[in-house]
């Protein structure tokens, strides 16, 4: 790992730290929260618009003005068109929480968000070897040809992160949401990149993606070679097992602090039980010894008698 990656790897951290720090601040249900998430997702639409996506279409124009059949003019294509998932995925994400209420596109799609993140950062990101003096430009804008390419990914992963943390558990219908957005994705892929015959850049599904060394996807080829079928398929089954596993994890964490705080409550009545009980015995107690001091018992008649005679 290179020391640029380190530096990233502790940016994440701190603000990961930050952000579960602030979790009780940062609900939905507050007034704070709706308008924090609000204002993060249009900077991280307007970022990526404005960084990115300006730039991959005039470098598209470009590369049809040079010539249609360049590789080049494959890959602004398909980041015009949003073929690669990360780059739609930093559409989707801060555009499901602008224009939804209660965010439940942004939950359906929060977790392949942050797979999609986490392999990007983590498998190249972390990796590349940046000089100090382009630090801060690889962060913010990224290489001419990978504009935004962490930054991107970051924030992608930072609104799933802060979905996922705030909102209700998933449900099987949820589930089901998930998967058919899933089927819909690949088919808009699958289509596009076949009738515009896009040979780069489609999210793994053309085999330049896995075999040539420039593909998105080519260390992760090196891990399992395998034919070109059988590694699409074994990786998306990974990755969709690792989107059932996010929301497996989600789901137990709730489980868990509904437990919890139903032990609380639990807690608190026999505490308050209890100390109804002490006050109330305290109290009989203190009338007992009151009533005791100032109460005196009336002389017998026959005593009475005795003495007056």
């Amino acid at each position: 790992m290179s020391t640029s990656g380190v530096v990233l790897i502790l940016i994440m951290f701190f603000s990961f730290a930050l952000l579960f720090s602030l979790k009780s601040k940062l609900a939905f249900d507050t007034k704070i929260g709706r308008w924090s998430i609000f204002v993060f997702a249009l900077i991280a639409l307007g970022y990526f618009i404005g960084v990115r996506y300006v730039y991959d279409v005039m470098k598209c124009a470009q590369e049809f003005h040079n010539g249609p059949d360049s590789r080049w003019r494959d890959i602004y294509l398909s980041k015009v068109l949003l073929l690669d998932m990360c780059p739609l995925m930093a559409v989707l994400m801060p555009l499901s929480i602008i224009f939804s209420k209660k965010k439940v596109f942004a939950k359906v799609i929060a977790p392949i968000t942050i797979i999609g993140a986490v392999v990007t950062i983590f498998g190249s990101c972390i990796w590349d070897n940046v000089s100090p003096s382009h630090f801060a430009k690889y962060l913010f804008v990224g290489d001419d040809n990978n504009r935004a390419y962490f930054m991107m990914h970051f924030l992608s992963m930072f609104l799933a992160v802060w979905v996922i943390m705030e909102t209700n558990k998933y449900s099987f219908k949820n589930m089901i949401q998930t998967f058919g957005f899933y089927c819909l994705w690949l088919i808009y892929i699958c289509l596009t990149s076949h009738y515009l015959k896009i040979d780069w850049n489609v999210t793994g599904f053309v085999p330049n993606d896995w075999f040539d060394p420039l593909g998105e996807y080519h260390n992760m080829y090196l891990l399992w070679k395998l034919p070109f079928k059988y590694i699409v398929i074994f990786w998306y089954a990974i990755g969709f097992a690792c989107n059932i596993l996010i929301i497996h994890i989600k789901n137990r964490s709730l489980a868990r602090a509904k437990r919890k705080d139903a032990k609380r409550v639990e807690f608190q009545k026999r505490n308050d039980y209890s100390l109804a009980t002490i006050y109330h015995e305290s109290d009989n107690a203190q009338y007992k010894q009151y009533f005791s001091e100032s109460y005196e018992a009336p002389t017998p008649i026959a005593e009475v008698e005795i003495n007056n005679s």
